[in-house]
């Protein structure tokens, strides 16, 4: 996502007003009333909020930015979206994957930041609602390196979003239902305010 439509669903999760709606700037007076009170309200940690989109980075230039996001800014927590989409070493998409995660695990370890990656689920017909870890692309290496593996799933039409905490390193495993909006995509029991 550009930085543009990032910004666009952090305004939408703040506002419940439909990210399309703002994106095509189809919002009405009271909507406008309700952006501005969102950005005051979170005046205090939206500028801390650091979006790189490039559309390809390599693991070293991973490294360095969150070094820098650590160094510079305090940064205590990075997001990559989406994992597959880092340029790595070796011969296949396989060995890439493997070196990309371990490169990001090394990262994360030396900043001191937390890192969390998100990563495509491969597609399987009728089982939209509860991926397993084998659903994870290349997952062999992101099994092994992550601490707390969660895999987000939503049966067709429901209001529920599955939370499958397939591996977690430090506490339980199992299955959350969480309330979901799909047109605001929030996730918890404030979904309207």
């Amino acid at each position: 996502m550009s930085n543009q439509q990032l910004a666009s669903k952090i305004m939408t999760s703040l506002t419940v007003i439909d990210s399309e709606r703002i994106t095509r700037n189809e919002i009405n007076e009271d909507e406008r009333g309700r952006i501005a009170n969102a950005a005051v309200y979170a005046g205090s940690w939206l500028p801390r909020v650091m979006i790189d989109d490039r559309a390809s980075l390599g693991v070293g230039q991973i490294h360095g930015l969150l070094q820098r996001a650590v160094r510079r800014h305090g940064c205590h927590v990075a997001i990559i979206d989406y994992l597959q989409l880092i340029d790595g070493d070796g011969d296949g998409s396989y060995e890439s994957m493997t070196n990309i995660s371990k490169s990001c695990k090394k990262a994360a370890r030396s900043s001191g930041i937390r890192l969390i990656e998100l990563s495509q689920l491969k597609r399987r017909d009728g089982a939209e609602g509860n991926p397993q870890m084998s659903d994870l692309r290349e997952s062999g290496q992101i099994e092994a390196d992550g601490d707390v593996i969660l895999l987000l799933g939503r049966e067709p039409s429901s209001q529920m979003l599955n939370v499958n905490v397939a591996k977690n390193k430090i506490g339980p495993i199992g299955i959350i239902q969480l309330p979901f909006n799909l047109i605001t995509q929030r996730i918890g029991n404030n979904l309207y305010q």
